[in-house]
């Protein structure tokens, strides 16, 4: 077998563990061969219709800069880079090829790259970076690649409700978590990220530390997930047996958690084919309002504020990521996921409620929605700390009374393509 670091002839074990593939390559497309800034670039044994029995493309291959050296490569995906590697490799033959190219020693580079997470049909952009600062485009590389099925049967289903901070998230997550069949961890304002942490080491357990193939790859991955998943719901089971919950094989039961753009989503509804996501949308410009003023209630400039000299550059900062993300994000899974607005769940909670766990597929009953405002109801110390506003229906059109008008016209501007796609109107 040919190593693809130096070019010479090493025996390395071609030992099969599996005969199904779960990658295939659809289309290579080199960019860059030649060009204004490289001298030549190539990718090595990666061609369409090469199929893969682990979940990692090894991508090997050269660059060589003309007018700057060629100091890495990267991987990127939907504008996301996933992996960065140096260009440093020996390339023997590369060398020889171009004799009077010092860098042509060292030209080579290599990567592995998991597409767990991945759409099941994907492209992969691979770029190069000069030493002077320039990127130049390489490949294209399309693929489809076949969902991680970890084998272990879960106990509970994830909910994930997809908000901005400031958006009523607290409010649903506390009527959700009424629901006998819903669990939630009630810590700080149902603040646990427990799945992020386990979708995040997955990710990390998945990725290969080798471009070079072993004949382990193909497994590692299902029995990572599957223990993500036996702890998850591990996890769970001990708050629902808390809550007086029963968890049972035959029933339906979720687990919920906020999500504020966590990269690792697509993972966790990869392994939970049966997850559910509700996006909360609240109009942008309360969300700003309701900010602000949390952040003089506490006395303190909380999300992300203190990072921001004025709240004009905040509004154009973090709340146009914010609002532009959350936009992206239902427009990628407007198929899949369940929209709630926060204004229908505070003027029309009931209608709210019952449309929520239809598409839940749960108890929608008039008995089991009067059960859950009933219990979300109760007065807290800490629903009074976290209230801006002295009754939820004040909080809808605040920004009107309490943004000045040069922010309200700042608002309208930058948040205007967020704000129309959720059937909010601009003026």
């Amino acid at each position: 077998m040919r190593n693809r670091y130096n070019e010479t002839e090493i025996p390395l074990p071609q030992i099969k563990m599996t005969q199904n593939s779960f990658i295939e390559i659809l289309q290579v497309q080199k960019l860059s061969q030649e060009s204004e800034s490289l001298i030549g670039f190539n990718i090595d044994s990666l061609q369409k219709g090469k199929k893969i029995d682990n979940y990692s493309i090894s991508i090997v291959g050269w660059v060589l800069g003309k007018g700057s050296p060629a100091v890495a490569v990267e991987f990127l995906n939907g504008g996301k880079v996933l992996q960065k590697v140096p260009v440093s490799k020996s390339r023997p033959g590369v060398e020889k090829r171009f004799p009077k190219v010092s860098e042509a020693k060292s030209s080579g580079f290599a990567a592995a790259v998991g597409v767990l997470g991945l759409p099941p049909v994907a492209n992969l952009k691979l770029r190069c970076l000069l030493a002077d600062g320039t990127i130049v485009p390489l490949a294209d590389i399309k693929f489809r690649h076949e969902p991680l099925d970890s084998g272990y049967q879960p106990r509970l289903q994830p909910l994930v409700l997809n908000s901005t901070g400031r958006s009523g998230s607290t409010w649903f997550m506390r009527l959700l978590s009424q629901h006998p069949a819903i669990v939630a961890c009630p810590i700080y304002a149902y603040e646990t990220r427990v799945w992020p942490f386990w979708m995040q080491l997955l990710q990390f357990l998945s990725q290969r530390a080798n471009p070079i193939e072993t004949p382990f790859q193909a497994d590692y991955p299902p029995k990572a997930a599957a223990f993500c998943q036996e702890t998850l719901d591990a996890f769970y089971e001990h708050i629902a047996e808390a809550q007086g919950k029963i968890i049972s094989s035959s029933e339906l039961t979720y687990f919920v958690e906020k999500n504020a753009f966590n990269p690792n989503l697509d993972l966790l509804t990869e392994i939970y084919p049966q997850a559910k996501e509700i996006i909360l949308v609240r109009d942008f410009r309360d969300v700003a309002s309701s900010i602000l003023a949390f952040n003089k209630k506490r006395g303190n400039d909380g999300f992300s504020r203190n990072k921001f000299k004025s709240d004009e550059e905040y509004i154009k900062g973090v709340m146009k990521n914010a609002s532009s993300g959350l936009r992206e994000r239902w427009k990628k899974r407007r198929q899949e996921a369940y929209l709630v607005h926060y204004e229908d769940l505070i003027l029309s909670p009931e209608k709210t409620l019952k449309g929520a766990l239809e598409y839940l597929n749960l108890d929608n009953s008039q008995e089991a929605i009067a059960n859950m405002l009933e219990k979300a109801s109760e007065n807290t110390a800490y629903t009074q700390w976290h209230q801006t506003s002295s009754n939820a229906k004040d909080s809808i059109g605040r920004w009107r009374q309490d943004l000045e008008p040069s922010l309200q016209k700042l608002c309208n501007r930058v948040l205007a393509d967020a704000l129309r796609e959720f059937g909010y109107s601009v003026n």
